[in-house]
């Protein structure tokens, strides 16, 4: 049965309205941060920690919950999305507080505010002369090429999962998404397996679209270059490590190593306990953006939600045990390594996706429940095959 869904533009526009009224905050709260830096900084730094910690969690609670309701924002996904820009809000202004941001954030007002206010990507400054780098030309093209690229991509994993499930994503059927450990152990079944993988795709690209959107704005307008945050890590990578530590979400690990495991690494020289860090950071901050999913839910859909809380810190714990995992077998039986290393590229990406996608429901499942997959449906068009 062949099924068409159109879209509404005006989706767009609602999802992308809070991040342009939170990067205008942004730059208000962001003045005041960098006036503390210049001015209280080299007279009382003990004076200037907390105030900096109070423009955090103002800019990651209160803030957020303003812009809320000041949009009328009711859609799961605008809720999700505005509770990432607050948590990248809160580590943004943590790192200023503690002083581990890049070199060159607080040498000058226009970069600083970028560095704050940029949602989902992170300028980039030169090592050499701590200047922000300027974006070479055809940057704003590549951006723009990048996110058709996602969009594409989304659009194909939408139509293999209604293919896998025989139902339009569009319609939440919470029965279906695993709730307990034993459903997801039970069934690991190779079409499983691509419906955990598919789904992990989705969510993979709508985060690729929104980090290249904000990525094209600041390269347009200010002319500043930013990492790409995403370097598909769902088609190209060669291993757990690989996929967490080169290609997964590059803004959350570079704040992540900075703030946690390159302190903890040189304060213990256990690499293990660094990544047991790191990791923790992020589940915690992922299990919060599910309570906010959770109290953002129709009432209908919060039990869903609530019985799946504590999944995404499962998640990360696990990912943190594979990472270790993966470098203890390479270091105990290196022609193990060298034989993985060996495989053609195809096959060692096939073999990286069959290891990670067993645990996609720990990290998919509470936002499925919340109906977020369904929501993210709605903003791509599409002609579905769904079997009948």
């Amino acid at each position: 049965m062949v099924s068409f869904y159109s879209v509404d533009p005006v989706n767009w526009v609602r999802l992308i309205a809070p991040a342009v009224v939170m990067i205008g905050a942004n730059f208000v709260a962001g003045s005041a941060s960098f006036l503390l830096v210049r001015k209280l900084r080299p007279l009382a730094r003990p004076l200037e920690l907390p105030l900096q910690l109070g423009i955090g969690a103002l800019m990651s609670t209160v803030v957020p919950s303003a812009i809320s309701q000041l949009l009328g924002i009711t859609e799961i996904i605008h809720h999700y999305f505005v509770g990432c820009c607050a948590a990248i809000n809160f580590f943004r202004y943590l790192e200023v507080a503690l002083d581990t941001a890049p070199r060159g954030v607080t040498h000058n007002l226009l970069p600083f505010l970028a560095f704050v206010s940029l949602p989902g990507a992170e300028v980039i400054f030169s090592p050499k002369d701590e200047r922000v780098v300027k974006c070479p030309p055809g940057t704003v093209v590549k951006r723009v090429v990048g996110m058709l690229l996602s969009g594409l991509g989304v659009l194909v994993s939408f139509c293999v999962l209604e293919l896998l499930k025989g139902a339009s994503a569009r319609d939440l059927d919470v029965s279906a998404v695993p709730l307990t450990l034993s459903d997801m152990a039970r069934d690991l079944s190779p079409r499983q397996l691509a419906i955990n993988y598919f789904t992990c795709c989705v969510f993979a690209g709508m985060l690729s679209i929104m980090c290249q959107l904000g990525a094209a704005t600041f390269a347009l307008v200010l002319g500043y270059d930013s990492e790409d945050v995403m370097r598909s890590p769902m088609v190209l990578s060669q291993g757990v490590n690989d996929f967490w530590g080169r290609r997964w979400n590059r803004t959350v690990h570079r704040f992540l190593k900075r703030l946690f495991f390159t302190p903890i690494l040189n304060a213990t020289g256990t690499r293990w306990l660094a990544t047991l860090a790191a990791f923790a950071a992020s589940a915690s901050f992922h299990e919060a953006l599910v309570h906010h999913a959770w109290s953002s839910a129709p009432p209908s859909l919060k039990p869903g939600v609530q019985g799946r809380l504590g999944y995404q810190v499962a998640f990360f714990v696990s990912q943190a045990g594979l990472c270790y995992l993966e470098r203890l077998l390479d270091r105990l039986i290196p022609s193990l390594g060298s034989l993985a290393r060996s495989l053609p590229y195809p096959l060692q990406v096939l073999c990286t996706a069959i290891v990670i996608s067993p645990f996609g429901p720990l990290f998919t499942a509470p936002l499925e429940a919340a109906g977020l997959l369904a929501s993210i449906s709605k903003l791509f068009p599409s002609i579905v095959l769904v079997a009948s």
